[in-house]
């Protein structure tokens, strides 16, 4: 088992770390560090150190890890030259890695820019483009200053005297030398790079698109065979949210939820929050019971609604899944919709319960839950459902689901994330 600390954890990236680790068995988080903590407390616990606080602390980091001889992983961007140089004199004491992206297809466009900006050579003008989520703070992305990188080392030019962070007013025709970085914010993009080099007559564009950091969420239209896929990022609605457990274990269950999702989307004011599906094992239910299905939504309620109305709305949504009256106790059903949290509401009556009186004991609510609401403390409770997850023992029989697409069928299967 690899025992993972990670600083800047109240952070974007550092709640989704927490998030993803809880799928690995192999991994456990056992030490989670943000402002104001003190990474002394818990280094020795730790094999290493993943790092996504601010580029003012890495240095500190870096030092204390060379110290404690522990291993680290840098994903904090916006190092001058001088930090990167200072990072790299502790390479030699204790394992480093240093990059702006992480995916496998960005490092991909990272070569390709290399390789089509030596063959395209100084006739082919250059800009990059990068789009993200409104809710990004900084500008340009990591990514896109790591292509300007590229680019400038391919052409022998010092970037800071031939970038350009978009243009106004008469500037003036483009100079051959020039290379542009432009930043578009906007609703939930995840990141968006594109490398144009653009010559006389012809055009190429290098892009990568991506779709989820971690978190995978599919919206309705699977249900109707498209490819597409919506991404729901941990973001805050715009009051306390109502929380929803989907499971499922007869029939396609996959499929199964991702219908009921579309139905939900319509008793919504704003777009649902998705967890990704997962396979879980059976728990309290009569011998030989199929695995499960699960997932959880956040959805904001109609004016006016209340948890008794919801809970009634739920119940027939279950039944139009063929849901039927329970003739065995936990047995296995087609759709099962719990009334996980209706923002700060309390009910202890025999026909509703807030907030669910096991949710914060259960993995298979806790762990899609993390994914869209790590920071969402339940009624009651006095710790966030990330740290709720953390406590509960690894459980190694859940698996993330994936989409795929089935090439001797011609359709769509889905496959366990190993």
């Amino acid at each position: 088992m690899t025992k993972i600390i990670i600083t800047g954890s109240k952070g974007r990236m550092g709640r989704t770390l927490i998030a993803c680790a809880s799928g690995f068995p192999e991994c456990q988080v056992v030490g989670q560090i943000d402002q104001g903590d003190d990474l002394r407390s818990v280094i020795e616990q730790g094999d290493v150190v993943v790092d996504f606080s601010s580029h003012s602390a890495t240095l500190d980091i870096v030092a204390l890890c060379a110290e404690h001889k522990k291993a680290l992983v840098i994903g904090t961007t916006g190092h001058s030259d001088e930090g990167k140089s200072q990072i790299a004199e502790f390479k030699s004491r204790v394992p480093i890695v240093l990059s702006s992206n992480f995916s496998t297809g960005v490092n991909t466009l990272f070569w390709l820019t290399r390789k089509a900006a030596e063959i395209l050579g100084p006739r082919f003008d250059l800009e990059i483009i990068e789009i993200h989520h409104r809710l990004k703070r900084d500008a340009p992305s990591g990514t896109a200053k790591t292509l300007a990188e590229i680019l400038a080392q391919v052409r022998k030019q010092q970037l800071e005297r031939v970038v350009r962070h978009g243009r106004a007013g008469i500037v003036g025709e483009r100079t051959a030398q020039e290379i542009g970085v432009h930043s578009v914010r906007g609703g939930d993009i995840v990141g968006d790079h594109t490398v144009v080099f653009a010559g006389v007559g012809e055009r190429l564009e290098l892009t990568h698109k991506a779709s989820s950091p971690c978190w995978t969420c599919w919206d309705s239209s699977e249900c109707t065979g498209s490819q597409s896929r919506t991404v729901q990022s941990p973001r805050e609605m715009t009051s306390a949210p109502v929380i929803v457990a989907l499971g499922s274990n007869l029939g396609d269950s996959p499929r199964i939820l991702l219908r009921a999702m579309a139905r939900l989307e319509e008793l919504s004011l704003e777009p649902l929050r998705k967890s990704s599906l997962w396979r879980t094992a059976p728990v309290n239910c009569p011998p030989g019971s199929p695995m499960f299905v699960n997932a959880v939504v956040a959805l904001k309620p109609q004016a006016g609604e209340t948890p008794e109305s919801l809970l009634s709305k739920l119940q027939q949504i279950e039944r139009e899944f063929g849901r039927r009256t329970k003739r065995t106790l936990n047995e296995p059903r087609p759709l099962d919709l719990d009334l996980i949290a209706f923002g700060d509401e309390a009910r202890a009556t025999e026909q509703l319960a807030l907030p669910h009186p096991r949710a914060h004991e259960r993995g298979f609510v806790l762990r899609p839950l993390c994914e869209i609401a790590p920071d969402f403390i339940f009624p009651g409770q006095s710790k966030t459902v990330s740290q709720l997850l953390a406590d509960l023992p690894s459980d190694e029989s859940m698996r993330k689901l994936h989409r795929s697409t089935d090439s001797s069928e011609g359709g769509v299967c889905w496959r366990l994330v190993l």
